[in-house]
């Protein structure tokens, strides 16, 4: 269900590439390779769509009737959107694009080792390729870019004081646990809102919800809420894939693009004064103990009381109107007003953060 068709595989918490048996000769085995040793074991329809092929290991491991197995299995159907429970993972898919929103605990039991502190974080990916990313494990051996790769500035979420939802006590040791959960989920829309209760160990709590709807064939809406009694400032980081470039086309507007086309459209909005920081100080690791520079986009503000950020993501097209999106305070709820993806819609949000019907702008 999280891998279809030509996706990338996605990244959460840490993966140290071990291997308990190599049967191939081969470094690394990604997922495509484990769903080929399913489909060859069980033949498993939704495995033998995600396989690329039969792979030497599963040749090994089910001999000529797995082979045999593999061949006869009819692959499924395209997979949709929907919710992983256990994982607390929340897939969305549409127009070519794959959301992945973390709405799941921060680890593994009490000291979570391998967790990284991306409650509420998004990847997203387009025809393949991937343009918001996880930035991935980095390092074990080096400290202060351990702590980089697996705190909450380096991912798609929000960040409060510069400070990590979960406190790092080790290189493989949480002290406390900042955790999600979803509170409603829509297929047919598709829609989702989560929470995380990290930021409520500061000495004035925040809260932070998200909201992630989809928009049309080809769009998303993210919007954030977060409240505190004090002053607070919050960052809505975007980090990129190192083969993207970023820049802010106007006031407010993020154009990506990727092997020398546009692919994505960004347009943020907030309630609050807020700036918009573009710069190559991220990082990416597909390996660990290798990382590349990344671009990242940051939507910063300083606020007390109630904030929302808002950010409209779009598959690029040269043709069309790019996106925006405004705020409306409505007492404790909040109405969103976006063009994207050639229309302009009004999306009211209850005071839960759950999308109401859409009407017309």
């Amino acid at each position: 269900m999280v891998i279809d068709g030509d996706e990338p595989e996605p990244a959460f918490g840490d993966a140290d590439d071990g291997r308990a048996l190599v049967l191939d000769g081969s470094g690394s085995r990604d997922g495509r390779g484990v769903a080929a040793a399913i489909a060859a074991c069980r033949g498993h329809g939704s495995a033998r769509r995600v396989a690329s092929g039969i792979d030497a290991t599963a040749m090994l491991l089910f001999g000529e009737k797995g082979v045999r197995r593999f061949a006869e299995t009819v692959p499924a159907d395209p997979a949709g959107s929907g919710v992983l429970p256990d994982a607390g993972l929340v897939v969305l898919r549409l127009g070519g694009m794959r959301v992945l929103f973390d709405a799941g605990p921060l680890g593994y039991l009490s000291i979570a080792a391998h967790g990284h502190a991306d409650a509420l974080a998004i990847a997203l990916s387009h025809d393949g390729a991937e343009l918001v990313v996880d930035p991935g494990t980095g390092s074990y051996r080096d400290a202060s870019r351990r702590c980089w790769f697996r705190g909450t500035p380096a991912h798609a979420t929000v960040t409060v004081d510069a400070r990590d939802q979960s406190e790092q006590g080790g290189a493989f040791l949480w002290l406390q646990h900042g955790n999600a959960r979803l509170l409603t989920w829509d297929e047919e829309r598709p829609a989702a809102v989560a929470e995380h209760d990290g930021y409520l160990r500061l000495s004035d709590p925040v809260t932070h919800r998200r909201t992630v709807v989809g928009i049309g064939g080809r769009a998303i809406l993210v919007v954030d809420r977060l409240e505190g009694r004090e002053l607070h400032t919050a960052t809505q980081t975007w980090p990129m894939h190192p083969s993207c470039a970023v820049r802010e086309r106007s006031d407010g507007l993020v154009e990506v693009s990727a092997g020398g086309g546009r692919c994505l459209l960004i347009a943020l909005g907030a309630t609050r004064t807020a700036s918009v920081v573009i710069d190559q100080e991220g990082w990416f690791s597909r390996r660990l103990e290798m990382w590349e520079p990344a671009p990242r986009c940051r939507h910063i503000s300083s606020w007390s009381g109630v904030l929302h950020l808002a950010a409209v993501i779009v598959t690029a097209d040269l043709g069309e109107e790019p996106p925006a999106v405004r705020l409306e305070e409505r007492g404790d709820r909040i109405v969103v007003h976006v063009t994207a993806d050639g229309y302009q819609r009004v999306i009211p949000l209850t005071s839960t953060g759950a999308p109401e019907a859409e009407r017309d702008g």
